[in-house]
């Protein structure tokens, strides 16, 4: 049995009622052509909010460029009017373009109730839902320029995340309509494909993961804290001539291994997601100018556009032979957009030459914000 290709708009099931003819109000349509490409059976189902608001938060809400690639392409279906959905998987990134697509998607939506002879929602509000998406991508391209911006992340992409809820209510109710006129039988729910499965089970709890972390500002990735330090603090270590004055209230001495590879002397973890010190004894077989050029290199292997500058000075009551010289090695880069801070102060004493190596890594604002604290804690590094 052999089966001929067809150029005819697909069958709808009979007794329906949808007349894929009618046209949209002041809507000019697509050609005979356009029309016979289209599948009035390839609208989405309708499927609960809670579902599509699992995908969007997996995904920190990537997921929203594909709904918004399906949602053109069904109301291109439902209207019979011209739209070109793939345009409309970039749109969630760029402000300038929202300005006119979220307007135009509104009308869609409008459309789209008049063909399933619903009436139009949201009213006023509609507006209010314009300058809340607005905000949203302005608010999210701007959070690496204030305070505290991982809790402004979260803050924003809450309120984008109820958005688009309050959206897919909507597109659920049109769905829901144009279903009941185009089939006599009940309307099945949609249900998740494999791939929304495995986004489901394996990025919904990393992404949970994620957002805690930003909200209540934790170390990610940091160890288990060993004593709590405040501001003025003095951190040192049993048989070893060094201390660290701290300063700022958020630096806690952590176990060893939780920044380095085991074998630092001593570890403090700042509350910023990626800002530590660690003390490293190097004995008295290395130099200063061997440990700078290792961290000048190393710097530069891990982070983006790095320039390092190296400074040496005599310490209060050192002798000029050598014996209290410090060096101090700061090197600045980038790391996926965020600023970077590495440092190196090392200082010469009688068992050798002992080494504070330091990292600070966040964004813009967030760097600004910690970088007095972090420098004063890094120059309270002494000899005893």
């Amino acid at each position: 049995m052999s089966t001929n290709a067809s150029a005819s708009t697909p069958e709808v099931p009979p007794g329906s009622g949808w007349d894929a003819s009618k046209p949209v109000a002041d809507r000019s349509g697509l050609s005979q052509t356009e029309l016979d490409k289209i599948d009035p059976l390839s609208v989405a189902r309708p499927r609960a909010v809670g579902w599509e608001l699992v995908l969007f938060i997996a995904t920190f809400g990537l997921y929203f460029s594909y709904y918004l690639y399906r949602l053109t392409k069904d109301c291109r279906t439902i209207n019979r009017e011209p739209v070109s959905p793939g345009w409309w998987i970039l749109t969630p990134y760029f402000l300038l373009a929202q300005f006119f697509a979220y307007p135009r998607l509104l009308r869609l939506l409008e459309n789209a109730e008049t063909r399933c002879q619903l009436p139009p929602a949201w009213g006023g509000w509609k507006r209010a839902w314009l300058i809340g998406m607005w905000l949203v991508t302005l608010l999210i391209n701007i959070a690496d320029k204030v305070p505290n911006s991982d809790q402004w992340f979260v803050a924003v992409f809450f309120v984008g995340t109820v958005l688009f809820s309050v959206l897919h209510t909507r597109v659920n109710r049109i769905r829901s309509a144009y279903w009941e006129q185009l089939s006599e039988n009940s309307i099945p729910a949609r249900r998740f494909h494999a791939i929304e499965w495995v986004i489901s089970v394996v990025c919904l709890p990393v992404a949970t993961i994620l957002l805690c972390v930003l909200l209540f500002y934790t170390q990610l990735f940091g160890g288990n804290q060993l004593q709590q330090l405040n501001n003025g603090d003095i951190a040192s270590q049993e048989g070893h001539p060094f201390s660290i004055e701290v300063k700022g209230d958020h630096w806690a001495r952590v176990e060893i291994g939780s920044h380095s590879d085991g074998t630092a002397l001593m570890e403090l973890e700042g509350a910023n997601t990626d800002a530590y010190f660690v003390v490293f004894p190097h004995g008295k077989e290395s130099s200063l100018d061997q440990i700078s050029a290792f961290r000048t290199e190393e710097a530069s292997a891990e982070f983006m556009q790095t320039s390092c500058k190296e400074n040496r000075e005599f310490l209060d009551g050192g002798d000029h032979t050598g014996s209290q010289i410090m060096a101090s090695l700061t090197c600045e880069g980038s790391l996926l957009g965020n600023k970077v801070l590495v440092t190196s102060r090392s200082i010469e004493t009688d068992q050798g030459i002992y080494e504070l190596y330091g990292q600070l890594i966040a964004t813009k604002a967030d760097f600004a914000h910690s970088l007095a604290d972090y420098q004063s804690t890094e120059k309270g590094f002494r000899p005893l």
